[in-house]
């Protein structure tokens, strides 16, 4: 009996020790450590919120919609049809403790809250069904839209077609005005 818990022991300690190995010394640990660093495992064990999406801004909707789109082109290799893309991104907008109705509300601009059937935000026709390396850098992917349709898309430098003074999201995910 003795010299099993020996032989455990010895297998308990050799196993702590490859570990520790892996842990700090390969490139496996690093990544390991990285994603630790980043706050990310602590965020997915904390409590969430309780289940409501408040936008503060316009730029909160952009930067939620961003993600949406990034999931889809990741999944999917291309963006989607400027024709169809809130209806394609929206199931990539739901979070595990966010029902889709308050999901949908990150699909709304904030001013045009309460207002039925009313978005404001627009895709760029341009960036429809593209991978995102065939398009230019800083090619406006989103923007405030004078349009308030479900699904509105058009073409960001025409005048008529974004909203005054508005904001807007390039490829990269960065937020511009317009």
């Amino acid at each position: 009996m003795a010299k099993l818990g020996r032989k455990i022991l010895t297998g308990v300690g050799v196993l702590a020790g490859v570990s520790l190995v892996v842990l700090f010394v390969t490139p496996f640990g690093k990544g390991l450590r990285d994603v630790w660093g980043s706050g990310a495992v602590q965020a997915a064990m904390a409590p969430h919120h309780d289940g409501t999406y408040d936008a503060k801004s316009s730029d909160d909707n952009l930067k939620a919609l961003s993600t949406a789109l990034k999931l889809y082109h990741d999944s999917e290799g291309q963006y989607p049809d400027a024709a169809k893309w809130m209806d394609q991104i929206a199931p990539r907008l739901i979070l595990n403790d966010l029902p889709k109705k308050e999901a949908d509300k990150k699909l709304v601009r904030p001013d045009l809250t309460g207002t039925a059937d009313a978005y404001g935000y627009a895709m760029n026709d341009a960036a429809g069904g593209k991978y995102k390396d065939d398009l230019k850098k800083g090619t406006i992917l989103l923007f405030e839209s004078s349009s308030t349709a479900r699904n509105a898309h058009g073409n960001p430098s025409d005048a008529k077609e974004y909203k005054a003074g508005g904001r807007a999201l390039t490829i990269e995910g960065t937020l511009v005005n317009l």
